[in-house]
């Protein structure tokens, strides 16, 4: 959200050691970023830029992606990863899903990972839109043939790593593994968080299963598993039946 637009600079001329004031200036930074990028697709969308400016904005949004990615190198944002490989007694929870649980702190802290890898994806996939676009347009030298090959086959790759990293967290989110990689006895009950945890992957499940999207057939059918499961964990399928499933 952006600033109120009579105090853009107040956090300025806040103490500088109080970790709100932190807070809301690094808000304030991830919201100029976005609005940037968002201006930035804007222009490649109106489809009336020179060629040599094309590939230098796409050069930057690809550039403002690298800036998302420092936003939670930050200790209160470390996770575990387990290879379910290493861990037989985690294959029930993990088969068919993912061949490594991340584990978090809790399922909140799962969910804002992936509230951030989804829409890193989105933004990715439409910065691959734009340089496939871009690379048929005329007058291209071969730097810039390059550039965009390179740009576009970068947001690929890092969408399909994105979308597995969204898949670790699965096991967590539904609760068939606790944050100490233990999984859950089943004799107890279902887990408590399994339909909330089931609700907070919705979106990304949604985005990753997507025939639009970039990730390989591989993972939009895994991802597809885990939308069933979302239904069902959530009411949605009894609830809402067929109208569920898109």
């Amino acid at each position: 959200m952006p600033s109120p637009a009579d105090t853009p600079d107040w956090p300025d001329r806040l103490n500088e050691s109080d970790p709100r004031v932190e807070l809301e200036k690094k808000a304030r930074d991830i919201s100029q970023t976005c609005k940037r990028a968002r201006a930035l697709l804007c222009q490649i969308e109106a489809g009336d830029i020179p060629t040599p400016a094309l590939v230098a904005i796409i050069s930057e949004l690809h550039s403002l992606d690298q800036v998302a990615v420092g936003w939670r190198k930050t200790p209160q944002w470390s996770f575990i990863s387990l290879e379910v490989s290493n861990r037989s007694d985690l294959l029930p929870a993990a088969q068919g899903i993912t061949p490594t649980i991340q584990l978090h702190a809790d399922v909140w802290m799962a969910y804002e990972w992936n509230y951030h890898r989804t829409s890193r994806i989105l933004f990715l996939q439409q910065l691959l839109r734009c340089s496939q676009a871009a690379l048929g347009t005329a007058g291209l030298d071969e730097a810039a043939v390059r550039t965009l090959d390179d740009t576009a086959a970068d947001c690929i790759s890092t969408v399909r790593r994105l979308a597995d990293e969204f898949l670790s967290t699965v096991p967590q989110s539904f609760g068939d593994v606790d944050h100490m990689g233990r999984l859950h006895d089943m004799d107890d009950g279902p887990p408590r968080c399994r339909a909330i945890g089931a609700y907070l992957m919705l979106w990304p499940a949604r985005t990753v299963k997507a025939e639009t999207s970039a990730t390989t057939r591989e993972q939009k059918e895994r991802a597809q598993r885990v939308f069933e499961r979302i239904r069902e964990y959530t009411g949605m399928k009894q609830l809402l039946g067929d109208k569920s499933t898109v």
